[in-house]
Protein backbone atom coordinates (compact mmCIF):
# COMPACT_ATOMS: atom_id res chain seq x y z
CA UNK A 1 0.00 0.00 0.00
CA UNK A 2 0.90 3.64 -0.34
CA UNK A 3 -0.38 6.48 0.86
CA UNK A 4 0.55 10.19 -0.15
CA UNK A 5 1.44 13.30 1.51
CA UNK A 6 -0.35 15.34 5.02
CA UNK A 7 -1.91 18.53 3.42
CA UNK A 8 -4.38 18.51 6.54
CA UNK A 9 -4.34 17.51 9.97
CA UNK A 10 -5.08 18.11 13.55
CA UNK A 11 -7.96 20.86 13.24
CA UNK A 12 -10.87 18.19 14.61
CA UNK A 13 -11.76 18.32 17.90
CA UNK A 14 -10.60 14.50 18.56
CA UNK A 15 -6.59 15.84 18.06
CA UNK A 16 -7.01 19.46 19.74
CA UNK A 17 -8.35 17.27 22.62
CA UNK A 18 -5.64 15.22 22.87
CA UNK A 19 -2.98 17.98 23.76
CA UNK A 20 -0.25 17.01 21.32
CA UNK A 21 1.43 18.41 18.56
CA UNK A 22 0.86 17.37 15.18
CA UNK A 23 4.26 15.46 15.02
CA UNK A 24 3.29 13.90 18.14
CA UNK A 25 0.31 12.72 16.66
CA UNK A 26 1.18 11.40 13.76
CA UNK A 27 3.67 9.47 15.09
CA UNK A 28 1.52 7.68 17.35
CA UNK A 29 -0.49 6.62 14.26
CA UNK A 30 2.65 5.35 11.97
CA UNK A 31 3.13 3.68 15.13
CA UNK A 32 0.06 1.93 15.45
CA UNK A 33 -0.41 1.16 11.23
CA UNK A 34 3.06 -0.68 11.79
CA UNK A 35 1.84 -2.48 15.21
CA UNK A 36 -1.21 -4.01 13.08
CA UNK A 37 0.81 -4.95 9.64
CA UNK A 38 3.18 -6.89 12.07
CA UNK A 39 0.50 -8.74 13.78
CA UNK A 40 -0.90 -9.29 9.89
CA UNK A 41 2.70 -10.01 9.06
CA UNK A 42 5.39 -10.68 11.76
CA UNK A 43 8.06 -11.08 9.26
CA UNK A 44 7.03 -8.65 6.52
CA UNK A 45 9.38 -5.16 5.98
CA UNK A 46 7.90 -2.25 5.83
CA UNK A 47 9.03 1.10 3.36
CA UNK A 48 8.17 4.31 3.81
CA UNK A 49 8.44 7.29 2.37
CA UNK A 50 10.76 9.73 4.07
CA UNK A 51 9.36 12.79 3.32
CA UNK A 52 6.65 13.26 6.55
CA UNK A 53 9.31 12.07 8.59
CA UNK A 54 12.18 14.29 7.35
CA UNK A 55 12.63 17.39 9.50
CA UNK A 56 14.83 18.60 6.10
CA UNK A 57 12.00 17.81 3.85
CA UNK A 58 8.02 18.31 5.07
CA UNK A 59 8.17 16.95 8.94
CA UNK A 60 8.66 20.86 10.08
CA UNK A 61 5.99 23.62 11.30
CA UNK A 62 3.95 25.47 8.85
CA UNK A 63 3.18 22.37 6.28
CA UNK A 64 0.60 23.71 4.25
CA UNK A 65 -2.96 23.16 6.23
CA UNK A 66 -1.24 21.12 9.01
CA UNK A 67 -2.11 22.85 12.69
CA UNK A 68 1.52 22.51 14.80
CA UNK A 69 4.53 21.09 14.40
CA UNK A 70 5.09 18.32 12.54
CA UNK A 71 8.67 17.99 13.85
CA UNK A 72 8.81 14.44 15.98
CA UNK A 73 6.66 12.43 13.66
CA UNK A 74 10.25 10.42 12.67
CA UNK A 75 9.59 8.93 16.21
CA UNK A 76 6.75 6.63 15.62
CA UNK A 77 9.54 4.86 13.27
CA UNK A 78 11.24 2.42 14.58
CA UNK A 79 14.72 0.79 12.96
CA UNK A 80 13.54 -1.97 11.56
CA UNK A 81 11.16 0.34 9.29
CA UNK A 82 13.07 0.88 5.69
CA UNK A 83 13.14 4.36 4.84
CA UNK A 84 12.42 5.47 0.77
CA UNK A 85 14.52 8.81 0.36
CA UNK A 86 13.31 10.89 -2.26
CA UNK A 87 14.04 14.56 -2.46
CA UNK A 88 17.31 14.38 -4.23
CA UNK A 89 17.86 18.40 -2.76
CA UNK A 90 18.19 17.03 0.74
CA UNK A 91 19.82 14.45 0.27
CA UNK A 92 22.84 15.37 2.32
CA UNK A 93 21.54 15.98 5.10
CA UNK A 94 18.34 13.22 5.06
CA UNK A 95 20.12 10.28 4.26
CA UNK A 96 22.94 10.77 7.45
CA UNK A 97 19.32 11.77 9.51
CA UNK A 98 18.01 8.48 8.66
CA UNK A 99 21.33 6.50 9.05
CA UNK A 100 22.31 7.66 12.12
CA UNK A 101 18.85 6.56 13.51
CA UNK A 102 19.42 2.80 12.28
CA UNK A 103 16.87 2.44 9.40
CA UNK A 104 17.79 0.90 6.20
CA UNK A 105 17.33 3.42 3.07
CA UNK A 106 16.57 2.48 -0.49
CA UNK A 107 17.11 5.58 -2.78
CA UNK A 108 14.18 6.21 -4.96
CA UNK A 109 15.70 7.84 -8.03
CA UNK A 110 14.76 9.11 -11.38
CA UNK A 111 11.60 10.97 -10.70
CA UNK A 112 10.71 11.43 -14.62
CA UNK A 113 13.50 13.55 -15.30
CA UNK A 114 17.62 12.72 -16.58
CA UNK A 115 18.54 9.04 -15.45
CA UNK A 116 22.13 10.26 -14.92
CA UNK A 117 20.59 12.33 -12.05
CA UNK A 118 21.06 9.13 -9.96
CA UNK A 119 24.60 9.52 -9.09
CA UNK A 120 24.24 12.42 -6.98
CA UNK A 121 22.09 9.98 -4.97
CA UNK A 122 25.23 7.36 -5.61
CA UNK A 123 27.44 9.93 -4.58
CA UNK A 124 25.92 10.79 -1.19
CA UNK A 125 25.39 7.39 -0.24
CA UNK A 126 28.99 6.29 -0.03
CA UNK A 127 29.23 9.09 2.93
CA UNK A 128 26.74 6.86 5.18
CA UNK A 129 26.01 3.42 6.02
CA UNK A 130 23.03 1.54 5.71
CA UNK A 131 21.78 2.35 2.16
CA UNK A 132 20.76 -0.98 0.52
CA UNK A 133 19.41 -0.85 -2.68
CA UNK A 134 18.13 2.50 -5.16
CA UNK A 135 14.68 2.30 -6.57
CA UNK A 136 13.34 3.52 -10.26
CA UNK A 137 10.92 5.62 -9.43
CA UNK A 138 8.32 6.93 -12.01
CA UNK A 139 5.32 8.87 -11.78
CA UNK A 140 4.60 9.28 -15.15
CA UNK A 141 4.58 5.52 -16.04
CA UNK A 142 7.52 6.33 -17.89
CA UNK A 143 9.70 3.22 -18.61
CA UNK A 144 11.87 4.04 -21.53
CA UNK A 145 15.19 5.12 -19.25
CA UNK A 146 14.61 2.53 -17.33
CA UNK A 147 17.80 0.44 -18.71
CA UNK A 148 20.01 3.38 -18.92
CA UNK A 149 19.40 4.23 -15.01
CA UNK A 150 20.12 0.32 -14.36
CA UNK A 151 23.42 0.98 -16.74
CA UNK A 152 24.39 3.88 -14.45
CA UNK A 153 23.63 2.18 -11.03
CA UNK A 154 25.39 -0.92 -12.04
CA UNK A 155 28.76 1.31 -13.33
CA UNK A 156 28.82 2.64 -9.79
CA UNK A 157 28.08 -0.56 -8.25
CA UNK A 158 31.05 -2.27 -10.04
CA UNK A 159 33.63 0.48 -9.23
CA UNK A 160 32.42 0.51 -5.58
CA UNK A 161 33.31 -3.35 -5.73
CA UNK A 162 36.57 -2.62 -7.17
CA UNK A 163 37.28 -0.14 -4.97
CA UNK A 164 36.78 -2.00 -2.23
CA UNK A 165 38.79 -4.71 -3.17
CA UNK A 166 41.57 -2.52 -3.83
CA UNK A 167 41.45 -1.14 -0.45
CA UNK A 168 41.49 -4.35 1.20
CA UNK A 169 44.28 -5.86 -0.87
CA UNK A 170 46.45 -3.45 0.44
CA UNK A 171 45.92 -4.47 4.32
CA UNK A 172 46.18 -7.98 3.28
CA UNK A 173 50.07 -9.40 4.03
CA UNK A 174 51.42 -10.32 0.58
CA UNK A 175 51.46 -14.06 2.46
CA UNK A 176 47.85 -14.21 2.31
CA UNK A 177 47.12 -12.88 -1.35
CA UNK A 178 47.24 -16.32 -2.95
CA UNK A 179 44.31 -17.72 -4.54
CA UNK A 180 41.36 -19.33 -2.27
CA UNK A 181 42.81 -17.67 0.47
CA UNK A 182 42.15 -13.93 -0.01
CA UNK A 183 38.96 -11.57 0.90
CA UNK A 184 35.27 -10.55 -0.04
CA UNK A 185 34.77 -7.01 1.43
CA UNK A 186 31.19 -5.84 0.95
CA UNK A 187 30.75 -2.67 -0.91
CA UNK A 188 26.86 -0.70 -1.80
CA UNK A 189 24.55 -2.09 -4.91
CA UNK A 190 26.18 -5.38 -4.38
CA UNK A 191 22.24 -6.76 -4.92
CA UNK A 192 20.00 -5.93 -7.42
CA UNK A 193 20.53 -2.56 -9.69
CA UNK A 194 17.17 -0.93 -9.50
CA UNK A 195 13.80 -1.35 -8.87
CA UNK A 196 10.46 0.44 -9.56
CA UNK A 197 7.73 2.47 -7.83
CA UNK A 198 4.95 3.17 -7.32
CA UNK A 199 4.24 0.56 -10.26
CA UNK A 200 6.05 -2.52 -11.10
CA UNK A 201 8.09 -3.24 -14.62
CA UNK A 202 10.73 -6.04 -15.22
CA UNK A 203 14.09 -4.62 -14.29
CA UNK A 204 17.14 -5.20 -16.17
CA UNK A 205 19.75 -7.54 -14.32
CA UNK A 206 23.19 -6.56 -13.04
CA UNK A 207 25.76 -7.33 -14.99
CA UNK A 208 28.47 -9.01 -13.55
CA UNK A 209 31.59 -6.70 -13.08
CA UNK A 210 34.99 -7.61 -14.52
Amino acid sequence: ARSGKIFRSTWCKACQDRKLDAGALLAENVWACVRILREVNPKGEIYVWSDMFDPHHNAHKDYYLVRGDLAGSWEGLDKDIIIGAWHVGARDKSLPFFAERGHRIVIAGYYDSDPAGVRQWLDSAKKVKGVTGVMYTTWQQKYGDIEKFAAIVNEYRCRQVKDAFAAAAVRVPASRRRRGAGFAPTAPWAGSAATTSPSSASVPRPTPCD
